[in-house]
């Protein structure tokens, strides 16, 4: 019936808005922390930056502060801008710029 297509195109039509808006929540650099994860539960509570969302994979791409390049689903991140990344060999925070070495073997993760 017309009136269960109209139900059924406006559960749809908030379903692609709550996705939308779930991975528009987090800006490209942004702090985050990892939650949520289980087949990868030790990743859990670990902090990195967003780099930038990636709408094929429906992924946030996400460089740990381990230096690992990750994509996520925008339910197993959330913002923490408490947070800071600190090179423990300098005691400093990193300033460069969020880009991927050319070398890296996760680069196209995150291109």
């Amino acid at each position: 019936s017309v009136s269960q297509a109209v139900a059924n195109f406006s559960e749809a039509a908030q379903q692609l808005m709550a996705a939308v808006c779930a991975g528009k929540r987090i800006q490209p650099g942004e702090r985050v922390c990892l939650k949520g994860l289980e087949v990868r539960a030790q990743m859990n509570k670990q902090f990195g930056t967003a780099v930038k969302w990636n709408a094929a994979l429906e992924r946030w791409c996400v460089r740990l502060d381990d230096g690992r390049a990750v994509a996520l689903k925008p339910e197993n991140i959330e913002p923490c801008s408490f947070s800071c990344a600190v090179d423990f060999d300098t005691n400093t925070a990193p300033t460069e710029d969020l880009g991927i070495p050319a070398g890296s073997s996760d680069q196209s993760l995150l291109s």
